[in-house]
């Protein structure tokens, strides 16, 4: 089949968005032809007028992108009129929260849906997670629609065990099927052996003092990994503080070299948490395989991130999780087979920093916290290709 992939987000200043959208488009390509892609970019843009431009009045906004188009090239790609295509799949990520207001990635996506439909086009919508959102609530009418909209797709797969949960009880309409990320795929491309890199050759821009730039190397198993999440990207100052407390007594447990990793842009408070703790920070703008292998190649990994966490269990490293904006590490804890599943505050607290403390003393003296069976879901992932 001719394919136009919608939300390819690999244009993102996010690593899980790069990572999950590769892994899907080559997922795609073994058996069909990806004629067209609508880039995340574009999905998450946001406009001063985007009540009028964009509403549940999928008519009304379906002529408001062809009117923008003719005369705004950068919406010249969102016009599903232009493709010679048979199907859409669209890459469904962590968009499906249901908001106040809603999120435009979601408006969107749902109007694609429709449009595809529209045109008597098969859509596949794959890859993704449905939740409330912990800070607004449940939004009925995205609720609603969704499950009116979806009931119509070809196929739809969660991609985790609570979004499967949430959609058999609240969706009713929706035939789902439930496939592991398709980043679990990439299972046989980390590097299976020991990796050591010199970090003065990891260095961001910003951050090229001298001290960042003397001689030493992370080795295999000897660094411990810290990325922020989406809650703590609301509250930067209070992020900030509650990650330079949690640096700050993890190096009085542990002989780990604390190396901080901003996962995407949000992260962006995590420079002032490095020039206040003297830690190494890695960027998301390396390249997306040389982040697998370091996420991969760790001895432990906090975050609040759902894909990073993913590439670094696929090297079976342990995961501490913060809350983020959905429940999706809560899935991801399920899947993997973490016992008790649980989560910290997406700002540590000083109670969580020093439980915190105590899971990883209790990691480095060799306590296994869980079992992951990996394989399984990185071949449970490649069954995608079976729907599509």
């Amino acid at each position: 089949m001719k394919v136009v992939f919608i939300a390819d987000n690999r244009n993102r200043r996010n690593l899980g968005c790069r990572a999950t959208s590769i892994a899907l488009s080559a997922l795609i390509s073994q058996r069909h032809d990806i004629v067209g892609c609508i880039s995340g970019s574009l999905t998450l843009m946001s406009r001063p007028d985007v009540e009028e431009f964009l509403t549940w009045d999928f008519e009304k906004s379906i002529r408001n992108i062809k009117q923008h188009s003719s005369v705004d090239k950068r919406y010249r790609e969102l016009d599903l009129d232009r493709y010679d295509f048979d199907a859409i799949v669209i890459n469904g990520e962590g968009t499906m929260i249901m908001t106040t207001p809603p999120r435009i990635d979601t408006m969107y996506y749902l109007l694609f849906c429709y449009w595809a439909r529209k045109k008597g086009k098969h859509v596949f919508f794959v890859n993704a997670m449905y939740s409330d959102c912990p800070v607004t609530g449940r939004n009925l009418t995205t609720l609603q629609l969704t499950n009116e909209i979806l009931s119509q797709c070809d196929f739809v797969s969660a991609r985790d065990p609570f979004s499967y949960r949430y959609v058999t009880e609240n969706m009713k309409s929706i035939k789902l099927e439930y496939i592991p990320d398709a980043l679990f795929t990439w299972y046989s491309k980390r590097a299976p052996e020991e990796m050591l890199w010199r970090v003065r050759e990891l260095m961001p821009f910003g951050m090229e003092s001298d001290g960042n730039l003397r001689e030493g190397c992370l080795r295999s198993r000897r660094y411990l990994l810290i990325s922020g999440g989406s809650l703590a990207a609301r509250t930067k100052a209070e992020a900030t503080e509650s990650y330079t407390m949690l640096v700050n007594q993890l190096k009085k447990v542990t002989d780990l070299e604390i190396v901080l990793l901003e996962a995407c842009g949000g992260d962006s408070f995590l420079y002032d948490v490095a020039k206040k703790t003297h830690t190494i920070l890695i960027s998301a703008h390396l390249p997306i395989f040389m982040l697998l292998n370091l996420l991969s190649h760790a001895a432990i990994f906090l975050s609040g991130r759902f894909h990073p966490s993913i590439m670094a269990s696929l090297g079976n490293v342990p995961c501490v999780f913060f809350e983020p904006n959905s429940h999706k590490n809560l899935g991801l804890q399920e899947m993997l087979g973490y016992r008790p599943i649980m989560q910290f505050h997406a700002c540590p607290t000083q109670e969580d920093i020093a439980k915190i403390c105590n899971i990883v003393s209790r990691i480095c003296s060799g306590q296994v916290l869980v079992r992951m069976d990996i394989q399984s879901l990185a071949q449970k992932a490649s069954e995608l290709l079976r729907f599509l």
